[in-house]
């Protein structure tokens, strides 16, 4: 299986030739990338992503999804 791998702007390109009324922008992808959402791979200043991937996670976001408290110190309720 061959990665289909893209920058960021090529990524946000290549979604909007496969659906022109897409909601995903570049921010919205660039936040996804720096939260961990999606991985990417540095070259130098530029963030490489696999297009398949993003797909993928696209279409099932929640098997994604970290625990929203994981590494985080929290609260135990005392009883």
């Amino acid at each position: 299986m061959t990665a289909h791998m893209r920058g960021l702007k090529q990524a946000i390109e290549y979604l909007k030739n496969q659906d022109p009324e897409t909601g995903l922008t570049l921010f919205a992808l660039r936040r996804m990338v720096k939260m961990g959402e999606i991985a990417c791979v540095h070259s130098g200043r530029k963030q490489i992503i696999d297009i398949d991937a993003l797909l993928e996670y696209l279409h099932n976001p929640k098997l994604y999804q970290k625990d929203k408290h994981d590494g985080a110190i929290r609260k135990i309720d005392e009883r």
